[in-house]
């Protein structure tokens, strides 16, 4: 097969994901991954795949593949950080994420799930800090604001945290998760 047929089944693959095809993508990706192991895209979409299907365990193998082969990759790592997430292992997702920041600290993404991964230890101050980070590089998304003011409502601020569930229905009128 030549790079240019493998970027083009990528390419499909990719798009096929896009359309939460994972079961398509999955089949696909691991055949293709059985003859080019060197790639990190391809574990790295089979794990985002088995996420899709909220079958974390395989989505963390895979994961885990991809950074043998890219172990810099912030994509792959912050994917791998939230699966552990979803596993409810916070304290390996938080040395994930942190090891993301280290590659690059400008990430909303990277900040956000840091702050949800301390905000289910309890730890809201830290958790605050990582929102702060990411709402400065992103203040459009509407979960960050309801993120901050759920935070503040647990330590007690709550009319600082109205603004924030405010400023998540200004973003997103629809905004289904606050409630007055």
């Amino acid at each position: 097969m030549t790079n240019l047929e493998l970027e083009k089944k990528i390419v499909y693959l990719i798009n096929t994901f896009n359309k939460n095809l994972f079961d398509e993508v999955i089949e696909s990706s691991l055949q293709l991954y059985e003859l080019n192991r060197n790639i990190s895209i391809l574990p790295n979409l089979i794990g985002a795949s088995y996420a899709g299907k909220n079958n974390h365990d395989e989505a963390v193998k895979f994961y885990k593949k991809a950074l043998d082969l890219d172990k810099n990759n912030t994509e792959i790592l912050n994917n791998l950080g939230k699966s552990l997430l979803s596993k409810y292992l916070f304290d390996e997702a938080i040395e994930i994420f942190s090891k993301s920041l280290k590659i690059n600290n400008n990430n909303f993404d990277t900040y956000f799930n840091l702050g949800i991964a301390f905000f289910n230890k309890s730890d809201f101050e830290t958790c605050l800090e990582n929102y702060y980070k990411a709402i400065k590089i992103n203040n459009k998304f509407d979960k960050i604001h309801y993120n901050i003011g759920l935070t503040l409502s647990k330590i007690g601020k709550n009319k600082e945290a109205i603004n924030f569930f405010l400023e998540a229905i200004k973003i997103n009128p629809r905004f289904i998760y606050i409630v007055f």
